[in-house]
């Protein structure tokens, strides 16, 4: 006998807790938003011809096709949901993800390929929806395997849209991505079996809870796994203890609030840059004499550590090197560390404040002032903002020199006055964009 038909209201507001959850997981932007909302199977169709004629031009044509049975299994999926629910934008939340992962990944071979074969091996996974129309139409509890399944494709976008948020991480993370898909291709195989199967009420529901089960489980296993991870890239990049000096400084500022050692004054511009939401802030405070901390791997290690600490997504892209160089049992190469640290400055907008380059010997604070001027200058001009440093140095002769901007000879670098010391300031910015909260120039 069939079961009793669930109210529409009750099955669109599954659909929508799903939607939700995705909107949760994946954080997007205001306007990615709107873009998966506004999606349409037309605009997927003609992002996937845009995309292999472009490839056909350069004679990099890849087997397109590959995604076709993935497309069809959903829009058969969307003919059979769009029965039993009030809303229209299911679908929206599959093609605007798909096709803002085929734009990213499109110029990235590998990922390309790979993204390819993902979408094509979840199809063979999905059941052929037009021949159970009729049993979804009788079973009401059959139609939360369509909500799973919902689930599962959507799960499966929130995952590969964080893992390809930012390009400079994008081929470190898109290798940890793909072993993580599995699971999801294991929950569609189950519930593809359920629908051939006819499956009973009780069978649903075995699944329903076992989901929640493994999802808990994988949860814990996913957290225990990172902090594991994170432990071993600590110990790997072996930072100097900054924040011991830094705590030092703020109580110095605490017990005399007048103070103007620059190392207090910068100790203070820290803590209010921190105070700004979603930014990464990471300082470092040379000191003269320590091997330690005064130079430039001394510095990144510090940089490189804090920034792990906020943006959990340079876990893959720091283990990816870290894997290459660990028989050294510590970062100790400069090279690597200057590209890691590039890679890290460039994953979200961050603050960088170097007190007392002073404190360096000539070389080395000329390597740093070099390299940091180099990074922000390779920016491109909508995303001048995206790092600002601070350079905090006594003026010694050298100081003016090394914080001077290159393509603007004439300009005096910003200074403060303490008392008989000059400490210039320089804000490590393209000359002309414009000053917002600090640190700025």
């Amino acid at each position: 006998m069939a079961s009793p038909n669930p109210p529409a209201q009750g099955l669109d507001a599954e659909f929508r807790r799903v939607v939700q959850s995705f909107i949760r997981n994946a954080n997007p932007t205001p306007d990615e938003l709107e873009f998966f909302e506004m999606t349409t199977l037309d605009d997927l169709k003609a992002t996937l011809c845009s995309i292999e004629k472009k490839q056909s031009q350069r004679k990099t044509l890849v087997f397109l096709k590959r995604i076709e049975p993935f497309i069809d299994t959903m829009i058969e999926f969307g003919k059979i949901v769009e029965v039993f629910l009030n809303v229209t934008d299911i679908l929206a939340f599959i093609w605007g993800p798909l096709k803002f992962l085929l734009t990213v990944t499109k110029s990235y071979a590998d990922a390309f390929n790979s993204l390819l074969e993902i979408y094509q091996e979840l199809s063979e996974q999905i059941p052929l929806f037009e021949s159970f129309k009729s049993l979804f139409s009788q079973h009401g509890h059959m139609r939360k395997l369509l909500v799973m399944i919902y689930e599962d494709i959507l799960n499966f976008h929130w995952m590969a849209l964080k893992y390809s948020a930012r390009v400079e991480l994008f081929r470190a993370n898109w290798k940890g991505f793909t072993s993580k898909v599995d699971h999801i291709k294991g929950n569609l195989r189950r519930h593809k079996d359920l629908i051939e199967s006819h499956a009973s009420v009780a069978q649903v529901e075995e699944i329903r809870a076992l989901r929640l089960r493994e999802k808990q489980r994988s949860q814990e296993d996913n957290e225990d796994r990172i902090r594991r991870r994170k432990v071993a890239v600590f110990q790997w990049l072996s930072p100097p203890a900054v924040e011991v000096t830094h705590e030092r400084y703020n109580k110095v500022r605490s017990s005399n609030p007048e103070s103007c050692r620059k190392s207090v004054l910068s100790s203070f511009i820290i803590d209010q840059a921190k105070q700004q939401t979603d930014i990464s802030v990471a300082y470092f405070y040379f000191a003269y004499g320590d091997s330690q901390r005064n130079n430039f791997l001394g510095m990144a290690r510090a940089i490189l550590s804090q920034l792990l600490a906020q943006n959990e997504a340079l876990l893959d892209c720091y283990n990816s090197v870290m894997a290459v160089s660990c028989a050294h049992g510590h970062l100790s190469s400069q090279q690597e560390s200057e590209k890691l640290l590039e890679t890290a400055l460039k994953s979200r907008k961050t603050y960088i404040v170097l007190d007392g380059l002073d404190e360096c010997p000539r070389d080395q604070r000329k390597d740093i002032c070099t390299w940091f001027r180099s990074v922000v200058d390779k920016l491109e001009r909508n995303k001048q903002d995206e790092i600002r440093c601070l350079f905090v140095s006594q003026e010694d002769g050298f100081a003016k020199k090394d914080l001077s901007w290159p393509c603007c000879p004439r300009s005096k670098s910003p200074e403060i006055i303490i008392g008989q010391t000059s400490v210039p300031l320089r804000v490590a910015r393209r000359p002309g964009s414009r000053r917002s909260s600090a640190p700025a120039g």
